[in-house]
């Protein structure tokens, strides 16, 4: 007699069971012996465990940048089991969803998680954080409480500088061209960036031409479309805005005022 124990995707532990043996006969000898019962105990395969993956350089940014991890179950559970996910810093990266449902259905698909970066004014650097998983909530006894030891490592990338933005308003750089009528005669602001290149002073185009300027940018430094004109002819020279403010004698020469303004904002 060949007896083959019976897969389940629970874990459930070993499973104790009897099989009896009866006779039944019209032999009078045979028909005298008394069933026998053996005992045997079914082994389990299966682990309870909340599995986490794609765990390994998980960057976002304050640019709104995304990670992306997931997580499922290593065993059928007899009950619905509830996994919420928060972020350690919710200034730095947001998650979603913030709770992961898995059931008897479900277990083995893996859930995906969202981890956005979060935005700040600081030059704060490129700022690690972390996803924790909390402790399960289930009826099924084996699940409830179950923690991963999986660490989800963020980090978050800065996209602030400390520095300052410089706009003459009395002499100075300026867009001198009557054909820009809409900027004409506005002062120029640095620094700007045009084409992942910071200018600190006019910049002149690749293939030569009139050295131009921003009169505008957007708080990433970056040029506003349309701000933009020709610089006026006596302005030259360049300008260090980073780590203070410092400029050689061409860019000011003929600047009476100017207006300073921070690229981020001071912790102090």
């Amino acid at each position: 007699v060949t007896i083959t124990g019976i897969n389940d995707d629970v874990d459930d532990g070993d499973v104790a069971y009897s099989v009896s043996f009866s006779i039944a006969s019209i032999d009078p000898i045979y028909g005298s012996i008394q069933s026998q019962t053996r005992r045997l105990s079914n082994a389990d395969d299966d682990t309870a465990s909340i599995l986490v993956y794609d765990i390994v350089n998980l960057e976002t940014t304050e640019a709104g940048g995304m990670a992306l991890f997931s997580v499922n179950l290593g065993s059928q559970p007899v009950g619905p089991v509830q996994i919420g996910v928060v972020s350690s810093k919710l200034t730095e990266g947001s998650v979603f969803p913030s709770i992961l449902i898995f059931n008897q259905f479900n277990w083995q698909t893996r859930q995906f998680v969202n981890i956005t970066g979060v935005d700040d004014s600081f030059a704060d650097g490129n700022q690690p954080y972390q996803i924790f998983l909390d402790p399960a909530v289930s009826d099924d006894m084996v699940y409830s409480g179950m923690v991963t030891m999986s660490t989800v490592s963020v980090v978050n990338m800065d996209d602030d500088y400390a520095g300052a933005k410089v706009r003459p308003t009395i002499g100075g750089c300026y867009v001198d061209n009557t054909a820009t009528p809409l900027v004409h005669g506005k002062r120029c602001i640095f620094p700007f960036i045009s084409e992942g290149v910071m200018y600190t002073t006019c910049a002149q185009p690749v293939l030569g031409g009139d050295y131009w300027c921003p009169t505008e940018v957007n708080s990433t430094d970056h040029v506003v479309l349309g701000s933009e004109g020709k610089c006026n002819d006596n302005c030259t020279g360049s300008l260090t805005t980073t780590e203070g403010v410092t400029a050689n004698t061409p860019y000011f020469a003929g600047i009476a005022e100017f207006e300073i303004s921070l690229t981020s904002s001071p912790t102090s």
